[in-house]
């Protein structure tokens, strides 16, 4: 496999990161196939260039340390899914930089929330049609009454640091 196959291994596990944040902001959901799909091709892109065992060894660390998070009520359950397949999407000597790009991403979020929380009024209640509409009223009550955050928008934009550090 060349170069040009490994880009689009990388490129797939970005759209699928992209896909998992609007979904997470759209619905607060992330769906398990987003997952399973971006630890297929992690698995195989690291099969191809030669460590699969490595790549899968800290996908699992990074997953039972997520899994500890959710039991503590710090991360949803599709958050440790995606953050356990992106660590494996990612070269192993790079999680830890993806773990820090989340970290900070997962903060900025953090502040824009709360700073929003504060800014934004409580929509009014009525209709709105079309999806965007919608989706944006959603959203303002959603920081209004100060709920979860989409934090699989965190994981897509530290993902996609590490996949693409240019």
């Amino acid at each position: 496999m060349h170069s040009g196959s490994l880009y689009c291994l990388n490129a797939a596990v970005a759209a699928l990161l992209v896909f998992a944040a609007l979904r997470d902001i759209a619905t607060r959901l992330v769906p398990n196939w987003v997952s399973i799909a971006i630890l297929a091709c992690g698995i195989i892109l690291h099969t191809v260039i030669g460590n699969p065992f490595t790549a899968i060894g800290w996908g699992l660390l990074v997953f039972f340390t997520a899994a500890l998070m959710w039991r503590r009520g710090w991360l949803g359950g599709a958050d440790v899914k995606l953050l356990g397949a992106a660590s494996v999407a990612v070269a192993p000597a790079n999680v830890g930089s993806l773990i820090i790009a989340i970290s900070l991403a997962g903060g900025v979020l953090a502040v824009l929330y709360i700073a929003l929380s504060r800014l934004l009024h409580r929509p009014l209640a009525g209709p709105r049609t079309g999806f965007l509409p919608r989706l944006l009223k959603a959203e303002v009550w959603r920081i209004h009454r100060r709920g979860p955050l989409p934090y699989a928008v965190a994981i897509a934009a530290g993902g996609l640091f590490t996949l693409f550090p240019s």
